[in-house]
């Protein structure tokens, strides 16, 4: 129990994040990368990214966090 609690607050902190970079930021790149650090860390995962398609319709790396080399 207290641990689905605590998982729901680290959750709600996290979209809290998300928001207040949204309302704060400009800037579409940092907000995304804000974005995948922050998935990253509520999937437990070791790295992710966000692709989005470009004007040609082909996806490209818009953020990403802790890649492999």
């Amino acid at each position: 129990m207290v641990e689905s609690t605590d998982k729901r607050l680290l959750q709600r902190e996290s979209l809290l994040r998300i928001s207040r970079a949204l309302t704060q930021q400009l800037d579409t790149a940092r907000v995304l990368e804000l974005v995948i650090e922050v998935a990253v860390d509520l999937l437990a995962g070791t790295s992710g990214l966000i692709a989005l398609p470009d004007p040609d319709g082909v996806m490209a790396v818009a953020a990403a966090s802790a890649l492999p080399a």
